[in-house]
């Protein structure tokens, strides 16, 4: 049962998380990428077990261009994306072959925080990563992949994520904030995310 209330929670805390990208994103502000890499990173953490995961955009950028976040230890490496279309994905995925052929026994996941589409094809992933390393559609995810995730957490891990977006986006804060990394800081666009009624199917 508390479980189950848990898991409502997040899934209106994750809502609020992706109506305020949306709104950031057609305003154009552009570094809202990377100040969702940071907020995403708690979260990986305790998904997909990568106690270690960083943001490779905060001065190692040009150490890791085809990626993100990236968990040394754990092989596991992320490109947060605003934009959906395949051309995204193949562009990223090449990239990977070009810049990290050292990496190839990575698990490499593309994360799109808007929301993905339903066209990418398996050729287009296999000519893109000229099969050197293991990746297909289920390595590109959304924010309603990313619920299904945490669902399927033990209880203590889904209480750790619940109390982290609380932090985050809870009534009494004011919206997306990352410690001093990019240039958003806080976004005071709550009532406009309060009147939302999008949540996530559980």
């Amino acid at each position: 049962m508390n479980q189950q209330k848990s898991l409502v929670r997040i899934s209106e805390l994750l809502s609020r998380f992706q109506v305020q990208v949306g709104i950031l994103n057609a305003n154009a502000q552009l570094d809202i990428n990377i100040v969702a890499q940071d907020v995403l990173i708690p979260i990986f953490k305790e998904v997909f077990n990568s106690p270690n995961l960083f943001n490779a955009d905060h001065g190692l950028a040009q150490s890791f261009p085809a990626v993100d976040l990236i968990d040394l230890q754990a092989k596991i490496s992320f490109q947060i994306t605003s934009t959906a279309k395949s051309g995204k994905i193949e562009e990223t995925l090449r990239k990977i072959v070009i810049h990290h052929p050292d990496k190839f026994d990575w698990k490499h996941y593309i994360f799109i925080i808007t929301q993905k589409l339903n066209n990418y094809t398996s050729k287009m992933i296999e000519k893109a990563t000229e099969n050197k390393f293991a990746f297909d559609k289920t390595h590109i995810l959304d924010l309603k992949d990313l619920f299904e995730l945490i669902s399927a957490l033990p209880y203590e891990k889904i209480r750790i994520i619940e109390n982290y977006l609380e932090t985050q986006f809870s009534d009494e804060k004011s919206g997306i904030k990352i410690n001093n990394y990019g240039k958003i800081g806080q976004q005071n666009i709550n009532s406009e995310v309060k009147n939302d009624n999008v949540t996530f199917n559980i």
